[in-house]
């Protein structure tokens, strides 16, 4: 398994995604209940982390990474409603 700054490739982007989007998806639909936007959340959060992964030293897990830029991206979201 790769980690968020070690991923180079589509194969390794989707063994991410494959493990923490249900996960991240269902926090997300806790707080925005339509489908459409949470979807549209859950897609920005791994594209954030596609285009950070390099810029950064994460000293943290991967799927905490994630949740905290998923929480991030969901309350601007409901903000934004």
């Amino acid at each position: 398994m790769h980690s968020i700054t070690d991923i180079s490739d589509d194969r390794s982007f989707s063994e991410l995604y494959d493990k923490y989007s249900a996960a991240i998806y269902g926090r997300i639909m806790a707080v925005i209940t339509d489908k459409d936007a949470a979807e549209k959340v859950l897609e920005k959060v791994f594209i954030n982390m596609w285009n950070q992964r390099k810029n950064s030293n994460y000293h943290i897990s991967d799927f905490t990474l994630l949740m905290n830029e998923a929480r991030k991206l969901t309350y601007e979201e409901f903000r934004a409603a």
